[in-house]
């Protein structure tokens, strides 16, 4: 995560707010830009690998 993502998403807050809301966003930013990168290096399942993932959880 970068200091300029930190920064902005501290910036975006009011002028008080909670500091564990303020880590649950930074913890979400990172779950999206972590997401973003394995898109980009093609590490996803297509829909049918997913359903049969998902099959898997009901046994």
């Amino acid at each position: 995560m970068s200091k300029e993502l930190i920064l902005e998403a501290l910036s975006a807050l009011p002028a008080e707010f909670d500091a564990e809301e303020f880590l649950e966003r930074l913890t979400l930013l990172e779950k999206i830009q972590q997401s973003r990168e394995q898109v980009q290096r093609a590490e996803t399942l297509s829909f049918e690998e997913m359903k049969q993932v998902a099959q898997s959880w009901r046994k």
